[in-house]
């Protein structure tokens, strides 16, 4: 008898466990809330995009490469 408790011990230990595992949570899944509320899929935008040639080309400014704060107008 006492070896028959002893096995349900272990067994009841043993599921508690894996299911200890199984709950934790994969950071590689996408989730809803990493869409919606995380930065993971934000990009840069293009400020004051004009359209230009009947549009087919537009132009923006740009922060400058060659001036410190200044902007390029690029097409």
């Amino acid at each position: 008898m006492n070896s028959l408790k002893k096995f349900i011990f272990l067994l009841f230990v043993l599921i508690n466990i894996q299911s200890v595992f199984a709950q934790q949570e994969d950071k590689s899944l996408l989730t809803l809330d990493m869409i919606f509320n995380g930065n993971y899929f934000s990009g840069e935008s293009a400020e004051q995009t004009r359209w230009i040639d009947n549009g087919k080309l537009y132009t923006a400014l740009e922060s400058s490469k060659e001036t410190t704060d200044g902007k390029d107008i690029v097409k």
